[in-house]
């Protein structure tokens, strides 16, 4: 009886524990399926390579797609290689006239869990400015044609902002812990990620409620922004990452750049990523540099994972500034160049560049004399060389053995008697018989005898009687020889 009860007692228990997880499961799903990325960047910037690495993929076998290309990130735990989610990479290949096709990466129903990383390419930092600032003004353009309503920009504005603000330096000496996701809806809670430790005493939980609450709302309404941070608020977190890093000793050596121009161009990309609210990472997929950090803090944006990593200025190939960590204070602390100064006065494209672009930009047109009269040498040629092959063929053929048709039917009939099972005639190379030399030397002396016919007559009067004669005494000689033999018998 007892036992039954407890059964009972059990049952709805273990239901309710069923449809709890399968609730949590469904939720976690739902909320992972719709993350997205956006790649931008100009031709061979390196963005490609880059997303390699985000993959976990070997960079030598890259394959480039065309127009607006699509992929997938698994996001992984770093223990079991178990995925936990997968985000949707959409790239475009570097040309504006696809640009059309961006309606299909970011839209009204993914703007909310999605990003943008713009690549720019270090080894070529004379065309950094431009290039960033043409794709900044793509994806604002982009973001601006989606008419969004009201509520949801309001909404991502104000997320962007709440992300800028409340920025949080990590833990020294904290590790990274596993991934673990938030099931609740992470709007209120993106970017507090820092304090994972939860209390079980109830009054706490409320007090910290009230303070986070107190907080937020101190942080919307009374605390501005700092002076030129999201000034272009599009309410899209962007990442802009400067792929080959590792080319800035390359430059130094080839070009002759002195270290206050590097330091200039980071201060440059610094503070346009602070009017735009955007990180600033320097990374460099041949010698994997940073690409890890980078894949940690895109999950951590998206995922709201922990993050540990540190801002870092000291080196200058592993650049990483984090959203909401920069300040125009920090950027002209150590400033050496006048920040209005315009980029192209300082970072000037090298003299080599420029002469090997217009050499490839510019087209020599031939005339039409000399076109034909190289045609002309080019065909002469190929009719020498057709000469001296027809030549060679020619001897080879001229020092070849002869070959000599041999019919064993008549042999066979010779010796055998045999006349209708005998084989084909076969060929085979002439040996040096006897009988062969005879025939040869009979042939050569025949030759020698036969004069050509000229209009003397006289001349071939006398050789016919000299043959006669010849005929004659040789025919008696025979005779002769007969005769004796008779006798003799």
């Amino acid at each position: 009886m007892f036992s039954k009860k407890k059964e009972e007692k059990e049952k709805p228990k273990k239901q309710i524990w069923q449809e709890v997880l399968h609730e949590s499961s469904s939720n976690l799903n739902s909320s992972l399926s719709n993350k997205s990325i956006l790649l931008l960047g100009n031709r061979n910037s390196g963005k490609t390579a880059l997303l390699s690495r985000l993959q976990r993929k070997d960079t030598s076998d890259i394959v480039k797609g065309l127009a607006l290309d699509y992929s997938l990130i698994n996001v992984t735990e770093e223990d079991t290689d178990d995925v936990l989610a997968r985000i949707n990479v959409w790239q475009l290949e570097g040309e504006d006239k696809h640009k059309d096709l961006l309606e299909f990466a970011i839209n009204k129903e993914n703007i909310e869990d999605s990003l943008i990383v713009i690549v720019l390419d270090y080894s070529s930092p004379w065309d950094i400015e431009s290039s960033l600032d043409h794709w900044l003004e793509i994806a604002q353009n982009h973001v601006r044609s989606l008419s969004l309503p009201n509520s949801i920009l309001e909404n991502i504005q104000i997320k962007s902002e709440d992300r800028f603000k409340n920025y949080k330096e990590p833990e020294k000496g904290v590790d990274k812990i596993s991934k673990t996701f938030n099931l609740t809806d992470d709007s209120d809670n993106n970017d507090n990620t820092q304090n994972n430790n939860n209390d079980n005493n109830e009054n706490d939980d409320d007090d910290d409620n009230n303070n986070e609450s107190n907080s937020d709302f101190f942080n919307k309404n009374v605390v501005p922004l700092a002076k030129g941070a999201l000034e272009e608020n599009i309410g899209v977190p962007i990442l802009v990452v400067c792929c080959k890093a590792d080319a800035i000793h390359s430059i130094q050596r080839d070009f002759n750049f002195q270290e206050n121009e590097f330091d200039f161009i980071q201060q440059h990309l610094r503070r346009k990523c602070l009017k735009y609210g955007a990180s600033l990472v320097y990374v460099s997929t041949l010698n994997d540099l940073n690409c890890e950090l980078l894949s940690d803090y895109i999950e951590h944006l998206l995922f709201n994972f922990n993050f540990i990593h540190e801002a870092e200025l000291i080196e200058k190939d592993s650049v990483f500034v984090p959203i909401g960590w920069d300040s125009l204070d920090k950027i002209e602390l150590n400033s050496s160049i006048d920040h209005n100064t315009p980029f192209s006065d300082i970072i000037k494209k090298p003299k080599r560049v420029l002469q090997q672009e217009m050499e490839s930009d510019y087209l020599e047109i031939e005339h039409d004399q000399d076109f034909l009269s190289r045609c002309k040498n080019t065909l002469d040629k190929k009719d020498q060389i057709s000469k001296k092959t027809t030549k060679k063929k020619k001897l080879q053929q001229s020092v070849s053995t002869p070959v000599t048709t041999i019919n064993l039917n008549e042999n066979n009939n010779e010796n055998n008697g045999s006349s209708s099972n005998s084989k084909g005639s076969l060929k085979k190379p002439a040996t040096n018989t006897t009988s062969d030399i005879s025939a040869q030397f009979a042939a050569l002396a025949k030759k020698a005898n036969e004069k050509p016919k000229t209009k003397r007559k006289r001349t071939v009067k006398k050789s016919d009687k000299e043959r006669t004669v010849m005929s004659d005494f040789f025919k008696g000689l025979l005779d002769k020889n007969d005769k004796t033999g008779k006798n003799k018998k």
